[in-house]
This record gives structure tokens, C-alpha cells and sequence, in this order.
């Protein structure tokens, strides 16, 4: 569409006028057959409706910008600047009035930077009203919510990585715990009140490598899981152990209840030394303290007779 006819100084030709909107013409493009000239923007539009030329019903196979002297004669015209009703007293002529347009100080749309204290950036024409604390209130709420929906994205992501992982574990522990038909290839025995404090039997609390190597040989023989062998293993050191047996006053103070454990018991021989090998299920061990007697799942104690 072109400009209002209004804002020109004196009287505009009428050659330059738009057939279409009856405007200035504004980026004029002309129909090469007949040359008449129209607004781009006008022309475009009458083409989603006609193929045929408005003035005379020519039919349009091309366009082209209009001629070098119309548009000299265009960008001569004097004009007022489209935000003189928000101040601007610019009387410039057509050709610069884009330039002006960009700095214009009577824009209101131009952008501002608020001086009385919070510093945002606003519209001109929203600064009259403007108030600089329900602003920052505004402010602050909606990079809160920002922020909160971020937040929340990354903890619905970490939450399924995390049921990924846990439903993983379920599927390896019970690939791994459930499968206990190794142990039928021990004893299985009820300990005595003397339980690794009898002086004639020397507890293991800290097996060396060698001594390990040889019960993880053991173990492995007799069908147990590899997952298996690794955990039992670890838990053979007595820090490992439940709380009611991690120490030797520990051991003291409940000798009596340990008579109630049930343990995978083999004597094992080997180059170096011999030595009994204790396997203390949690599944054996049900009917004791879970806290303070059995961890998950299960542990090694290993002594020497001598």
C-alpha cells in the first residue's frame, strides 16, 4: 500500500499515484505491456485475484521496477515524517525518509532505556506508564518461570535416566542374587557360640591377595556368578562385615547371638595354606537383625586352624 497523499507538501501528480490504493507510490513496479505502474505491495495482492492488468485487463506475464525517472521524481517529493502525531516536526524528502525513520526520536516503538533507576528496556510508548518496581517484579517472574522450566526439564530427564538405571540394576541383581544354585555346592552348617573368637581359631579380618585369589578360585568352581564372586570378595575384609561383626568388641559383646547364623561352609587346601571358608548368605540369614547382622548379599569370613 502507498503513502497517504496527506502528508506530501503541495500537490502530487497524478502520474504518481497508485491506480490500486489511490496512494503515493511506494516501491513502484510497472506491467511491461501497457506500463502502467503500481505499489509492489498492491500489485502482488491484485495478482492472487487477477492475472489481467486493473486498468486496462491487459494480461500480466511479467513485471518490472518502473522507470529510472518516475522514481527520481518520487524520491524528490517532500513529506512530513509518519510519527508527526507523536511530535516529529521532520519535513524531509521521500528518499530520506527511511534513514530518518531509524532515528527517529519520536518513534514509539522506538527502545528506551529506563534512567530512573531499574535500567530495562522498553518500548517509548510504554514508558509513560511505566513503574519501575511492578517492572522488575514483572521481570524477575518471568526469568523465574524460565528458570523453573528449565529446572523442571532437567529433573523429569534425570528422573527417567535415573528409573533407567535402577530398572537396570533390578534386572543385573536378579540376573545375578537370584540365581543361588551354586550354593548347594557348600555345607551348610550353624555356627558355635566360639565363632571367630575361639583362641584356636585365628580370624582372617584382613585376607591378603594370595589368600583371596584362591577362595575367588573356589567360589568360581562351584557355579558361582562372576557379579557374585566380585561382591563376596570384597566383602571379605572385616570393615565390609555387618555392624555386629566389623569389630573384635562387636564380635564380644554379641557372641551370643551369633549362634543363630547360618553359613556355606568348605575347608579349603591350597599350596600355601588351608583355611575354612565361611559363606554367610542374607538368604540363610532371614530370621536375623538385617541391621546389624546381614548385608546384601552376604559376606566371607575366612580363619585358620592352628
Amino acid at each position: 500500500m502507498g503513502i497517504d497523499v496527506a502528508r506530501f507538501c503541495g500537490e502530487v501528480d497524478r502520474d504518481l499515484l497508485c491506480p490500486i490504493c489511490s496512494f503515493v507510490l511506494e516501491d513502484p513496479i510497472q506491467v511491461p505491456t501497457c506500463e502502467h505502474a503500481f505499489c509492489k505491495s498492491c500489485i502482488f495482492e491484485w495478482l492472487t485475484r487477477s492475472q489481467t492488468c486493473p486498468i486496462d485487463r491487459t494480461t500480466i506475464d511479467a513485471l518490472k521496477p518502473a522507470p529510472r525517472i518516475m522514481r527520481n521524481f518520487l524520491s524528490r517529493l517532500t513529506l512530513t515524517c509518519s510519527n508527526q502525531t507523536h511530535g516529529c516536526p521532520a519535513i524531509l524528502t521521500l528518499e530520506r525518509l527511511e534513514a530518518h525513520l531509524l532515528q527517529c526520536n519520536f518513534d514509539p516503538k522506538r527502545l528506551i532505556t529506563c534512567q530512573s533507576g531499574c535500567g530495562l528496556t522498553m518500548p517509548y510508548e510504554e514508558s509513560v506508564n511505566h513503574n519501575c518496581l511492578e517492572s522488575l517484579k514483572i521481570e524477575m517472574e518471568s526469568k523465574l518461570a524460565i528458570v523453573q522450566k528449565e529446572n523442571e526439564v532437567k529433573i523429569s530427564k534425570l528422573q527417567s535416566e535415573l528409573d533407567l538405571l535402577k530398572a537396570n540394576q533390578t534386572v543385573n541383581q536378579c540376573t545375578v542374587f537370584t540365581d543361588s544354585r551354586w550354593l548347594t555346592n557348600f555345607e551348610i552348617v550353624n555356627v558355635n557360640s566360639n565363632f571367630c573368637l575361639n583362641s584356636n581359631w585365628r580370624l582372617i579380618s584382613r585376607p591378603v591377595h594370595l589368600m583371596l585369589e584362591v577362595a575367588r578360585e573356589c567360589l568360581s568352581k562351584s557355579g558361582c556368578p562372576l557379579e557374585m564372586v566380585n561382591t563376596l570378595i570384597q566383602n571379605s575384609y572385616e570393615s565390609r562385615w555387618p555392624p555386629g561383626l566389623r569389630s573384635k568388641k562387636a564380635r564380644r559383646a554379641n557372641q551370643d547371638r551369633l549362634t543363630a547364623y547360618r553359613c556355606r561352609y568348605r575347608y579349603v587346601r591350597s599350596p600355601k595354606f588351608n583355611f575354612d571358608l565361611n559363606i554367610i548368605m542374607a538368604s540363610d540369614n532371614t530370621h536375623m537383625d538385617q541391621d546389624i547382622f546381614v548385608i546384601n548379599p552376604g559376606f566371607l569370613v575366612l580363619y585358620l586352624n592352628f
